[in-house]
């Protein structure tokens, strides 16, 4: 991601220099730049967040045995309702996030999945694809607004395939799933309407739906165990 990344801003700063064109030069330097905003925002969500780091010889560190080779990935834990989160904090490091929540309502296995899905979004630097989102939904709302939060919601269905290679335990993802959405069920900003304004509200939200991600985890591992 990050070599695809500094490769289009090589590209279009080249191109800015042949077609002598201001745009191109400033796409370039904002696509050179992407990278360490992610960094800073990552380090920044931290700090805001008042997380505390787990020293590395804690018990959890013992379910990150699928971090890639070359990763440092440190865990954090907050209070707060059941919920995980990734920072980038390097180019090939980060921190996974827990509330406190989450961890008195999954067992082992549905933890280690909750993790790799989050390590799934640091490995594949899916903050910065957010950030990129971000920028379209600005540029144009609610066009880009729909266009961003239809790609946030394939980043999580990415990171949930990424938890389902890792660990190999589809059902416990999908068990760790079913329990934090019944623990935050309160949480939702789509409970209460009706199915017809559902369906529409659901085309802006920047999470996919529990039924959705549990059909596409089902999906994605038949694939898997078929090859």
């Amino acid at each position: 991601m990050m070599i695809y990344v500094l490769a289009t801003a090589c590209l279009l700063f080249l191109l800015s220099l042949t077609l002598d064109s201001w745009i191109l030069l400033l796409l370039s330097l904002s696509a050179a730049l992407l990278p360490l905003v992610e960094v800073l925002m990552g380090r920044a969500v931290l700090s805001l967040m008042r997380v505390r780091l787990l020293p590395r010889d804690h018990e959890l560190y013992r379910l990150l045995d699928f971090v890639p080779a070359g990763w440092e990935v440190m865990l954090g834990v907050r209070r707060g309702p059941p919920a995980a989160y990734a920072a980038q904090t390097g180019f090939r490091s980060g921190v996974v996030v827990l509330n406190d929540g989450i961890l008195d309502i999954l067992t082992d296995d549905e933890l280690g999945a909750v993790l790799a899905h989050e390590v799934g979004h640091l490995v594949e630097h899916h903050s910065l694809i957010r950030i990129a989102a971000l920028a379209l939904s600005v540029i144009n709302i609610p066009v880009g607004t729909m266009l961003g939060a239809a790609l946030s919601r394939r980043l999580e269905y990415r990171a949930d395939e990424f938890s389902v290679v890792s660990t190999g335990s589809p059902h416990s993802l999908a068990s760790a799933l079913v329990k934090v959405v019944a623990a935050r069920s309160g949480y939702s900003i789509l409970s209460g309407f009706s199915p017809s304004l559902n369906n529409v509200l659901a085309l802006f939200s920047w999470t996919p739906s529990l039924e959705s991600r549990l059909r596409r985890i089902e999906e994605f591992s038949s694939k898997v165990c078929s090859r």
